[in-house]
């Protein structure tokens, strides 16, 4: 090769080592971006060529950032959404315990002068700040649930844009190849849309020898399939309606999906295991105070020598009873189901699940495990089915094979529950007629402070501290996790950035080496055209 070609190979590949390295400084910025190295080699006859330009990057470095993500994300959305529920809680403005305090203090109170309009007064406004204050958590506990489902909700439509984009992606690499390789942005784009969907759920890839990837879930869901993306689906639950569910859409098919990994987990979970464990909590306790607060006044005489009437709502309303239940939208029957609190110190703070089956038998489970079972008739009856306190039976309609509800007894009561005593005058403080001065049933109702009316021999206050102490516990492992999964993750993310990542000073020498190249060639080319000139004048 002469000199001349020889110093044209060695300015050209210069100038793509210059172009390289300028384009690496001003994308060293962009989120995503892989720094890129020309590879030389020489000619057979002498002089240089650009074999390829590189990324600069690392399949196990990558797929080990894609995995400590999804970590990261799951105890991300965990922790923030634990750590919102712990500050509502624990500060005094939403505590139930200030408004506990101050009903009983009332109650103590008043047991000095038992007929004083001013303490009885004070009853009452202690009894609507006591409702108002088991209305107000009860409020924030649903707002933070919305806000998590709305959350959801966002999400999976990232999740379903970063489907798309992958397979469009996909769609392009192939279309793009040329003799030298996949165009190198595209592998970024795509990498970048990976990194982010695998933030939101748990995902692996499948790379194919095309230069396209396959993605699945974890149990092998196929996501996207070259230029094929499928889409995942956010429902409401049945028969919860308020609990959100996953599935994937195919074009042949719509199928749940029981675990999904990553920041929609988190939520997912948080909301299963810590918002509604706390409702029902919340709710067990102010289904508890109520009804014995109701109780024992209507065990007693009131000033107009009247028997006691309820203090807060009826726990076993019409409405209340029914408000416990709901059908699954699959139902054929026309049954209505009424769950009714049969004795309130065996109430626990567990949901259940009712299925019946097609020769006629009832189901009642919870968390996973059978509590009863029988004949269907049995919850026709006057007597239903009894069982932790609640007694379920059909209000109305007719039950079929294959209808199932879902039952909360006291998630919802917190939310409703009021102070409906309209006058002082009716609280029963007395213990007998003809004797309005008398404070015996009124020591009675003070007594109710100390007294283990919630099953698990615990008082309201131990219901209380008990709820605040699981939301803190819970809390307090999520941030750990948190701040294992970070460290995980910024040591992943710091690995690959040490290959794919720019760095200033190496580039600045390469502009420095490569501009000397581009010249010394240049010099070559000029000395070959002098000695050529200097032979043609010979």
């Amino acid at each position: 090769m002469s000199m001349i070609n020889t110093g044209m190979s060695g300015m050209f590949a210069a100038q793509t080592a210059l172009n390289v390295a300028s384009s690496n400084i001003s994308a060293s910025t962009i989120p995503g971006y892989t720094r890129q190295q020309v590879n030389l080699a020489t000619n057979m006859h002498g002089g240089v060529y650009v074999s390829d330009v590189r990324r600069m990057t690392d399949s196990f470095l990558t797929d080990q950032v894609r995995d400590t993500s999804t970590a990261y994300g799951y105890s991300t959305a965990y922790y923030s959404h634990a750590n919102q529920l712990e500050t509502l809680v624990t500060s005094d403005g939403s505590s139930l315990s200030p408004a506990l305090t101050g009903m009983f203090g009332a109650l103590n109170s008043a047991t000095s002068d038992p007929a004083s309009d001013a303490a009885r007064q004070t009853v009452l406004a202690q009894a609507s700040d006591l409702a108002s204050r088991f209305n107000t958590l009860h409020g924030s506990l649903q707002k933070q649930s919305d806000l998590a489902n709305d959350q959801l909700g966002v999400m999976v439509d990232d999740v379903n844009s970063l489907l798309s984009d992958i397979a469009e992606i996909n769609d392009s690499i192939m279309a793009s190849q040329t003799g030298s390789g996949v165009p190198n942005g595209l592998l970024d784009q795509r990498d970048q849309a990976m990194q982010k969907l695998s933030e939101l759920m748990d995902v692996t890839v499948d790379a194919r020898p095309d230069g396209t990837v396959d993605i699945f879930l974890p149990q092998g869901d196929p996501l996207v399939m070259r230029g094929k993306a499928n889409q995942v689906s956010l429902n409401p639950g049945d028969p919860d309606s308020d609990r959100m569910t996953l599935s994937l859409v195919t074009d042949t098919a719509e199928k749940p999906l029981k675990t999904i990994g990553g920041s929609i987990q988190g939520v997912l979970d948080f909301q299963s295991d810590v918002i509604d464990p706390a409702m029902r909590e919340l709710g067990r306790m102010a289904v508890v105070i109520s009804d014995a607060m109701n109780t024992q006044l209507g065990a007693g005489v009131d000033l107009n020598n009247k028997p006691g009437s309820d203090l807060f709502s009826n726990i076993n309303s019409i409405e209340a009873m029914r408000e416990r239940v709901e059908a699954s939208r699959e139902n054929t029957g026309s049954g209505v189901l009424e769950v009714e609190i049969s004795d309130s110190s065996k109430l626990s703070a567990d949901d259940y699940s009712l299925e019946i089956t097609a020769d006629g038998q009832y189901i009642l489970t919870s968390a996973g495990k059978v509590v009863s079972k029988g004949d269907q008739r049995l919850l026709t009856t006057d007597k239903g089915v009894t069982v932790d306190g609640i007694t379920i039976k059909v209000g109305e309609g007719e039950l079929k094979p294959g209808d199932s509800f879902g039952i909360e007894p006291t998630a919802g009561f917190s939310g409703s529950m009021d102070m409906v005593m309209e006058s002082p005058d009716d609280l029963a403080f007395s213990g007998a007629y003809d004797t309005p001065g008398d404070n015996s049933n009124l020591l009675e109702l003070a007594k109710l402070e100390k007294a283990h009316l919630i099953e698990g021999n615990k008082t309201l206050g131990d219901s209380w501290n008990l709820l605040v102490t699981d939301v803190g516990n819970t809390t307090a492992q999520a941030e750990g996790s948190y701040n294992a999964t970070k460290v995980l993750h910024e040591e992943a993310s710091s690995a690959l950035s040490s290959v794919a990542g720019v760095n200033m000073d190496e580039e600045a020498g390469n502009l420095l080496i490569y501009q000397q190249a581009y010249q010394a060639n240049a010099k070559v080319i000029a000395t070959a055209q002098q000695l050529l000139d200097t032979v043609l004048n010979l």
